[in-house]
């Protein structure tokens, strides 16, 4: 088991959903979310802000216990405005989070000063 796959699980149940239920909600097979549950699989980061969202969730927090995001991490939605999941789930970790702790920074950058 993995703790991302425990806390999708546990969701999923506390729902009263099967895999195929859940499946059919997010437009995966049940036997590939069944492989994240059972930590046989990570799962990219858009399937697991699928089932975060579908299981009423915060995809910060699953991504979290996937090890892709670390603590420090703002919002999901941030990086994934501006790069491709696909794109953001090849980087190696050091650049991921290299990334994240830019994303504030940047952000801020890209604000008008006082008075403009």
């Amino acid at each position: 088991m993995s703790e991302h796959g425990d806390l999708l699980r546990e969701a999923r149940l506390e729902k009263k959903l099967t895999l195929r239920e859940l499946a059919f909600r997010v437009g995966f097979d049940a036997a590939y979310i069944g492989n994240i549950e059972h930590g046989k699989q990570r799962g990219s980061v858009a399937i697991l802000v699928k089932l975060a969202n579908a299981l009423d969730l915060v995809p910060e927090a699953v991504l979290q216990k996937a090890g892709i995001i670390d603590r420090d991490w703002k919002s999901v939605s941030d990086v994934e405005t501006d790069l491709d999941t696909r794109e953001f789930h090849r980087l190696k970790p050091w650049v991921k989070k290299a990334l994240l702790k830019l994303a504030p920074f940047i952000e801020e950058q890209g604000k008008p000063g006082p008075g403009g």
